[in-house]
């Protein structure tokens, strides 16, 4: 899966509130945009390197930024909560990983339907259902 890019890195500060970070780049701090309003206190540490996506349109945004991933334990995780989601939707559909090469997507629900944007995955070889996603897919 490609994420458009570019992507910048920088030095995780600190974060004032739920969505904002305050990161170093190239010797300047920024303010971005966080879209996890989650926790993530094990992953957001100060002096951790996390990748900022430059915003698009600047019109309608307070940050030029969004922090998109952070690397920890030397693999980049996810901080946009949609990702995941299209990821897995990718890999059914092009049958690239092998867990889920036998699954394949029987229905997806709309922004408007109470399942909030699920996956509902059917297996191949059992012909029933197996895996309801519950997180939200942007589509």
């Amino acid at each position: 899966m490609n994420i458009k890019g570019p992507l910048v890195s920088g030095t995780f500060i600190e974060r004032p509130n739920r969505f904002i970070t305050l990161v170093e780049v190239n010797g300047k701090i920024v303010r971005s945009h966080l879209p996890d309003p989650g926790r993530l206190k094990e992953l957001l540490i100060p002096g951790t390197e996390v990748l900022l996506k430059p915003a698009t349109n600047l019109d309608s945004r307070k940050t030029k930024f969004s922090t998109v991933m952070v690397r920890f334990e030397g693999r980049l995780i996810s901080l946009v909560s949609a990702l995941p989601n299209k990821f897995v939707k990718e890999s059914i559909e092009k049958n690239i990983l092998p867990m889920l090469k036998n699954y394949k997507i029987i229905n997806h629900y709309t922004k408007n339907e109470v399942f909030n944007n699920n996956l509902l995955i059917l297996s191949k070889l059992r012909e029933a259902p197996i895996i309801g996603l519950a997180a939200k897919l942007s589509c």
